[in-house]
């Protein structure tokens, strides 16, 4: 089994650092997204730092904002990396910068094993009430069904992460390759948190909604509302007892006793 980490990073380039080794493994695949607003020092540190690396890999840049297409270009850019450069790989999980694995790196490869064929992507089918406006305040939607009506039975929303298949994401490239009107309806249409609909139209869409699992396997805390809370010590019990692999939102400053503790505890599992 192996796994290609796709990590989205804008800033913290000792964070990045440690979160890499925190799921190291020479079999696996590392490839690290800086965004192209960020800091241009720390961009070339991270880069020499894994030099040495054959399996650390830093694709082209695009400028990201909060919010916007951007993140599915950084996202995409990530994935035709994976492609274009034929990596061997099973699963790709897609990670921030900020995240930091709560489960031991073999613990994740078997959890992979077990559900080998299983996709695991959070979704909704929109409109929903868990959602603001339903989701529909996001996009045209009859502008969306005028051009998929045919073929498509929804759309449908859910977080950011997600944890695929090399076959599932092949057939994503696949799809916008021969439907580059869809890339255009979400860059154009689609009024802000594309990346949290993008993939799961597609998916949901095809063959592969009959193997989801949804879950984006990842523990996050939304006490904060808008924003995921930053997790500290006093979070430390509820991450260990479930049953996620990974969690966020970490800071390198006001996480560091409770990723202190993960690395101790995770030694030992």
């Amino acid at each position: 089994m192996n796994i290609a980490y796709l990590i989205l990073a804008h800033k913290n380039p000792h964070q990045l650092e440690r979160l890499i080794k925190a799921i190291y493994n020479d079999k696996d695949y590392f490839i690290i997204h800086y965004d192209g607003r960020s800091n241009e020092t720390e961009y070339k540190d991270i880069q020499k730092t894994f030099a040495t690396s054959e399996n650390v890999y830093f694709p082209k840049r695009h400028k990201c904002y909060w919010g916007h297409f951007s993140i599915v270009e950084a996202t995409l850019e990530c994935i035709k990396f994976l492609n274009n450069n034929q990596i061997t790989y099973d699963y790709a999980i897609l990670l921030s910068g900020q995240d930091y694995p709560i489960k031991s790196p073999e613990t994740i490869r078997k959890f992979l094993i077990k559900n080998n064929g299983y996709e695991f992507i959070h979704y909704e089918k929109l409109p929903n009430n868990n959602w603001k406006n339903g989701g529909m305040n996001r996009l045209n939607y009859p502008y969306f069904l005028g051009e998929y009506m045919l073929t498509f039975d929804g759309v449908y929303g859910g977080s950011q992460w997600w944890c695929l298949s090399k076959k599932c994401l092949e057939y994503i490239l696949s799809f916008i390759n021969t439907n580059p009107h869809y890339i255009s309806f979400f860059k154009n249409e689609v009024y802000k948190f594309s990346d949290e609909m993008f993939f799961q139209t597609i998916i949901m869409n095809s063959s592969f909604k009959e193997k989801v699992i949804c879950n984006d396997l990842k523990y996050i805390d939304w006490s904060k509302r808008t924003r995921p809370a930053i997790l500290t010590f006093k979070d430390f019990k509820k991450l260990i007892y479930s049953n996620k692999l990974f969690a966020r939102k970490f800071d390198f400053q006001k996480s560091a006793i409770l990723l202190n503790m993960l690395d101790k505890y995770l030694k030992t599992r």
